[in-house]
Protein backbone atom coordinates (compact mmCIF):
# COMPACT_ATOMS: atom_id res chain seq x y z
CA UNK A 1 0.00 0.00 0.00
CA UNK A 2 2.59 2.37 -1.36
CA UNK A 3 2.18 5.65 -3.54
CA UNK A 4 2.88 4.70 -7.18
CA UNK A 5 5.11 6.90 -9.24
CA UNK A 6 3.65 9.23 -11.90
CA UNK A 7 4.87 7.60 -14.74
CA UNK A 8 3.00 4.59 -13.72
CA UNK A 9 0.13 6.17 -12.81
CA UNK A 10 -0.17 8.48 -16.04
CA UNK A 11 0.14 5.31 -18.21
CA UNK A 12 -2.92 3.95 -16.16
CA UNK A 13 -5.23 6.54 -16.41
CA UNK A 14 -4.41 6.54 -20.11
CA UNK A 15 -4.88 2.68 -20.42
CA UNK A 16 -8.46 3.27 -18.47
CA UNK A 17 -9.54 5.80 -20.68
CA UNK A 18 -8.72 3.75 -23.94
CA UNK A 19 -10.99 0.59 -22.33
CA UNK A 20 -14.62 0.33 -23.28
CA UNK A 21 -16.96 0.59 -21.19
CA UNK A 22 -19.85 -1.91 -21.34
CA UNK A 23 -23.47 -2.05 -19.71
CA UNK A 24 -23.29 1.37 -18.37
CA UNK A 25 -26.43 3.03 -18.56
CA UNK A 26 -26.49 6.90 -20.53
CA UNK A 27 -27.17 10.04 -19.20
CA UNK A 28 -25.73 9.06 -15.17
CA UNK A 29 -28.85 6.41 -14.10
CA UNK A 30 -26.64 3.03 -13.12
CA UNK A 31 -27.09 -0.06 -14.87
CA UNK A 32 -28.81 -3.07 -13.47
CA UNK A 33 -26.64 -5.16 -15.88
CA UNK A 34 -24.03 -7.53 -14.42
CA UNK A 35 -20.26 -6.33 -15.59
CA UNK A 36 -16.68 -7.77 -14.85
CA UNK A 37 -14.53 -4.75 -13.54
CA UNK A 38 -10.62 -3.53 -13.77
CA UNK A 39 -9.35 -0.91 -11.82
CA UNK A 40 -7.28 0.63 -9.35
CA UNK A 41 -6.99 2.29 -5.94
CA UNK A 42 -4.49 5.10 -6.33
CA UNK A 43 -3.51 8.24 -3.78
CA UNK A 44 -3.41 6.22 -0.50
CA UNK A 45 -3.93 9.05 2.14
CA UNK A 46 -3.37 8.27 5.82
CA UNK A 47 -6.41 9.57 7.58
CA UNK A 48 -5.97 8.05 11.30
CA UNK A 49 -3.55 5.73 13.19
CA UNK A 50 -6.37 4.03 15.30
CA UNK A 51 -4.36 1.89 18.45
CA UNK A 52 -1.46 -0.36 18.66
CA UNK A 53 -0.61 -3.04 21.25
CA UNK A 54 1.06 -6.31 21.66
CA UNK A 55 -0.41 -9.08 23.25
CA UNK A 56 1.03 -12.57 23.91
CA UNK A 57 3.59 -11.52 20.84
CA UNK A 58 0.89 -10.47 18.50
CA UNK A 59 0.96 -6.71 17.35
CA UNK A 60 -2.74 -5.92 17.66
CA UNK A 61 -3.82 -2.96 14.96
CA UNK A 62 -7.15 -1.57 15.55
CA UNK A 63 -9.19 1.27 13.16
CA UNK A 64 -7.11 2.95 11.11
CA UNK A 65 -7.72 4.22 8.46
CA UNK A 66 -6.85 5.13 4.70
CA UNK A 67 -8.79 6.63 1.76
CA UNK A 68 -8.32 6.03 -1.94
CA UNK A 69 -9.26 7.07 -5.43
CA UNK A 70 -10.77 4.10 -7.55
CA UNK A 71 -10.48 4.41 -10.84
CA UNK A 72 -12.21 1.92 -12.28
CA UNK A 73 -13.44 0.55 -16.46
CA UNK A 74 -17.06 -0.02 -14.71
CA UNK A 75 -17.68 4.07 -13.59
CA UNK A 76 -20.08 2.08 -11.04
CA UNK A 77 -16.41 1.42 -8.85
CA UNK A 78 -15.31 4.38 -8.97
CA UNK A 79 -14.87 7.19 -6.75
CA UNK A 80 -13.77 8.29 -3.28
CA UNK A 81 -13.41 4.94 -0.88
CA UNK A 82 -12.46 4.67 3.05
CA UNK A 83 -10.77 1.47 4.45
CA UNK A 84 -10.98 0.86 8.30
CA UNK A 85 -9.06 -2.06 9.06
CA UNK A 86 -7.86 -4.20 12.21
CA UNK A 87 -4.86 -6.26 12.06
CA UNK A 88 -3.02 -8.87 13.75
CA UNK A 89 0.77 -9.34 13.01
CA UNK A 90 2.21 -12.70 13.96
CA UNK A 91 5.82 -13.04 14.21
CA UNK A 92 5.93 -16.60 12.78
CA UNK A 93 8.72 -17.30 10.28
CA UNK A 94 8.14 -15.23 7.80
CA UNK A 95 5.64 -12.52 9.43
CA UNK A 96 2.32 -12.44 8.12
CA UNK A 97 -0.41 -9.90 9.00
CA UNK A 98 -4.20 -11.07 8.67
CA UNK A 99 -6.84 -8.56 8.02
CA UNK A 100 -10.35 -7.55 8.47
CA UNK A 101 -11.99 -4.11 7.27
CA UNK A 102 -15.12 -2.17 6.21
CA UNK A 103 -14.86 -0.26 3.01
CA UNK A 104 -17.18 2.67 1.97
CA UNK A 105 -17.02 4.11 -1.44
CA UNK A 106 -19.03 6.84 -2.81
CA UNK A 107 -19.26 8.63 -6.33
CA UNK A 108 -21.97 10.54 -7.42
CA UNK A 109 -24.56 8.14 -8.46
CA UNK A 110 -24.23 6.35 -4.68
CA UNK A 111 -22.85 4.59 -2.31
CA UNK A 112 -21.01 0.93 -1.85
CA UNK A 113 -20.41 -0.43 1.54
CA UNK A 114 -18.65 -3.82 2.41
CA UNK A 115 -15.99 -6.14 4.66
CA UNK A 116 -12.82 -7.67 3.37
CA UNK A 117 -10.52 -9.88 4.72
CA UNK A 118 -7.08 -9.98 3.88
CA UNK A 119 -3.57 -11.08 4.06
CA UNK A 120 -0.11 -9.96 3.98
CA UNK A 121 3.40 -11.32 4.57
CA UNK A 122 6.81 -11.95 2.43
CA UNK A 123 6.19 -14.87 -0.11
CA UNK A 124 2.45 -14.27 0.69
CA UNK A 125 1.83 -10.59 -1.05
CA UNK A 126 -0.73 -8.29 0.01
CA UNK A 127 -4.17 -8.73 -0.88
CA UNK A 128 -7.60 -8.02 0.23
CA UNK A 129 -11.16 -10.00 -0.71
CA UNK A 130 -13.67 -7.41 -0.53
CA UNK A 131 -17.88 -7.91 -0.56
CA UNK A 132 -20.05 -4.98 -1.48
CA UNK A 133 -23.79 -4.00 -1.24
CA UNK A 134 -24.77 -1.22 -3.01
CA UNK A 135 -26.84 1.73 -1.93
CA UNK A 136 -28.43 4.52 -3.77
CA UNK A 137 -28.64 4.25 -7.54
CA UNK A 138 -26.32 0.99 -6.91
CA UNK A 139 -29.72 -0.88 -4.71
CA UNK A 140 -30.13 -4.28 -5.35
CA UNK A 141 -26.31 -4.46 -7.06
CA UNK A 142 -24.00 -6.71 -5.36
CA UNK A 143 -20.08 -6.56 -5.85
CA UNK A 144 -16.93 -8.51 -5.18
CA UNK A 145 -13.39 -7.05 -5.33
CA UNK A 146 -10.16 -9.17 -5.12
CA UNK A 147 -7.51 -6.12 -4.11
CA UNK A 148 -3.66 -7.11 -5.30
CA UNK A 149 -1.75 -4.67 -3.54
CA UNK A 150 1.58 -6.32 -4.40
CA UNK A 151 2.42 -3.41 -7.29
CA UNK A 152 2.80 0.04 -4.78
CA UNK A 153 -0.64 0.68 -5.23
CA UNK A 154 -4.16 -1.51 -5.23
CA UNK A 155 -4.66 -3.05 -8.53
CA UNK A 156 -8.20 -4.70 -8.68
CA UNK A 157 -10.31 -6.90 -10.77
CA UNK A 158 -14.02 -7.83 -9.89
CA UNK A 159 -17.49 -8.09 -10.51
CA UNK A 160 -20.74 -6.45 -10.51
CA UNK A 161 -23.89 -8.38 -10.36
CA UNK A 162 -27.76 -8.01 -9.44
CA UNK A 163 -28.15 -9.31 -5.90
CA UNK A 164 -26.42 -10.45 -3.19
CA UNK A 165 -23.41 -13.18 -3.12
CA UNK A 166 -25.10 -16.92 -2.75
CA UNK A 167 -25.37 -18.49 0.18
CA UNK A 168 -23.31 -20.41 2.26
CA UNK A 169 -23.93 -23.79 1.44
Amino acid sequence: MRPLRSSIVTVLLLALATVPTTGVAAQGEASREPSAVLGWALDETHVWDGTSKEVDGVLQRRGPQYSYTWTADDPRLSGEALWTGSGDRYRASPTFEVQTATWELVNDDGRWVGESVGLQGPGLGESDTITLTGEGAYEGLGAIVIMDWGLGGGRFRGAIFPGEMPPLP
